[in-house]
């Protein structure tokens, strides 16, 4: 039920598949064996207006990306979308950024790795995150030192109220930590994540917040970001289970966040804590 890019091509099915009593044990990394009146993926933007005017009225509906941080109780009796816009189309800019708007359905693991691989620094530190694009845009995903709002430049949305399309800078996203407008009691069930405009480099950086990979790259001419992604995933792979193997919430969680004193007293009793500020 999900998509990948290969080469940073655009890639599509075109089209609008519908699966009435939809196990959805697969669509979710707790692994819950449960089902859905209806489950419908979609891969085009356009497609997005006519499913929500299809809706049965009154009948509840969700809109959900890989499956984490998501637990499913029992059978839900209403329509489950997800997307397949799975494309991934680069904009060249001055200098050493490039700039790529990718569809909502891309895997961010997949993402993180083929950008990796053609040079580019920006989305080697979320390697093996589970989850799509759109779900990063909304959660403000991050690890080891780096959040989705870091390089996202812009967020296309479906206004399911208004019923248009809308754009957010990233300004208008308000990210914070693990936080977003569209987590907002307000925004819940309004908008649907199209498109993220995401801004890359060409140029490594010189340092990272991470103790682990400072010590093994920090400072160093001859990085790549494919062995920072390589690395993260090593990392990744001897603290977390995989979801495809261990059910889990998957990796969308949200660290204690305390007062600078509390913080500092912590690290003085426990001086190799790991620490960010946000």
């Amino acid at each position: 039920m999900s998509c990948d890019v290969a080469g940073l091509q655009f890639m599509s099915m075109r089209m609008i598949t519908t699966r009435d009593n939809f196990n959805l044990k697969d669509s979710n990394t707790f692994a819950m064996d449960v089902s859905c009146r209806r489950f419908v993926e979609y891969d085009r933007p356009g497609d997005i207006p006519a499913l929500i005017a299809s809706l049965p009225a009154g009948e509840p509906w969700m809109h959900i990306g890989q499956g984490s941080n998501l637990l499913f109780l029992s059978d839900y009796p209403g329509t489950v979308l997800h997307s397949r816009i799975c494309h991934a189309e680069r904009e060249e800019r001055c200098g050493d950024e490039v700039w790529l708007r990718v569809g909502s359905g891309v895997r961010m693991d997949t993402l993180a790795r083929e950008t990796a691989s053609e040079g580019l620094w920006g989305l080697e530190l979320l390697a093996d995150i589970p989850g799509e694009a759109g779900s990063a845009a909304v959660q403000n995903v991050g690890a080891y030192g780096r959040e989705a709002a870091d390089i996202i430049r812009e967020v296309t949305v479906y206004d399911t109220a208004e019923g248009v399309f809308r754009s957010f800078s990233a300004d208008d996203c308000r990210y914070g930590y693990r936080d977003s407008v569209f987590k907002r009691p307000e925004a819940k069930g309004r908008y649907i994540v199209a498109e993220v405009l995401m801004a890359l480099t060409r140029q490594a950086p010189r340092h990272f917040r991470d103790k682990t990979l400072e010590g093994r790259f920090g400072g160093r001419a001859d990085v790549a970001p494919l062995d920072v992604y390589e690395a993260v995933r090593e990392i990744r792979a001897s603290k977390l289970p995989d979801p495809s193997e261990v059910a889990s919430a998957g990796s969308f969680f949200k660290n204690p966040v305390v007062s600078r004193e509390t913080a500092e007293r912590l690290r003085a009793e426990f001086p190799e804590m790991p620490a960010f500020s946000i």
